[in-house]
């Protein structure tokens, strides 16, 4: 890939990070005021080893940013991270027809996950947390096999409380209820992330993107909703 063409990457990548802070500043405080804040607790990068880190790790671009970069008549941009156990990596990112690939070692050190590629000294920084990795602002989740369809029940201090569940169809719909509530709505899951997008909330119509929540998956495949862990019947 020519120098242009990297330019040409950069510059989406800052785009969609501007679009980004955008969309937050301008749905901040509706957020906040509908759904809990989902928080992003730092791993301790220390107990990390590669073979915990080694898979494949998709580039995840917010909803809001995504509907943006469509309206603007540009292509969504692409990125794969693959992390080896040996250490080893390949990078391939995909922007407006052109392509990326680095393949090199990456490094625990300083706090973060260090990847040197083999050509054109290219060097990135990702940081770890609960929710993914972060490389130069942009989130990368890693892919896990999950049969998501199906009825997912509520856990409660180790035993199930089949009274409140949540159910997901294959055509991207789901169906929440409890003794006192009940809503609806689509769904979006990308790698370990979970986008619930709600169009009913106790019988009333909400409008479609106006509340909205992404939830990650843990290790053994369950999901929490705020507090609430939930784990597939």
């Amino acid at each position: 890939m020519n120098s242009v063409s990297t330019r040409n990457l950069v510059v989406y990548q800052g785009l969609l990070q501007f679009a980004l802070r955008k969309m937050w500043d301008v749905k901040k405080l509706l957020m906040l005021t509908i759904l809990a804040a989902c928080g992003i607790a730092n791993a301790d990068v220390g107990a990390l080893t590669p073979w915990r880190l080694a898979g494949t790790w998709q580039m995840v671009v917010p909803i809001e940013t995504a509907d943006l970069v469509r309206k603007m008549g540009l292509q969504e941009p692409k990125a794969t991270l693959s992390l080896a156990a040996d250490k080893s990596f390949k990078y391939t990112a995909v922007s407006g027809g052109q392509k990326l690939h680095q393949s090199g070692k990456f490094e625990l050190k300083s706090g973060a996950i260090w990847l040197y590629g083999d050509k054109d000294a290219w060097t990135r920084v990702a940081n770890y947390s609960n929710e993914g990795l972060d490389i130069d602002g942009l989130k990368f989740v890693k892919d896990i096999s999950i049969e998501l369809p199906g009825k997912w029940i509520l856990t409660r201090g180790g035993s199930l409380d089949l009274s409140v569940n949540v159910t997901f169809t294959k055509d991207g719909n789901f169906s929440f209820q409890c003794s006192n509530a009940t809503s609806k709505g689509k769904y979006l899951i990308e790698g370990n992330t979970l986008t619930f997008t709600w169009t009913e909330v106790d019988g009333d119509k909400v409008e479609l993107g106006s509340m909205r929540k992404t939830i990650t998956f843990e290790d053994d495949g369950a999901f929490k909703v705020d507090q609430f862990r939930y784990i597939k019947s």
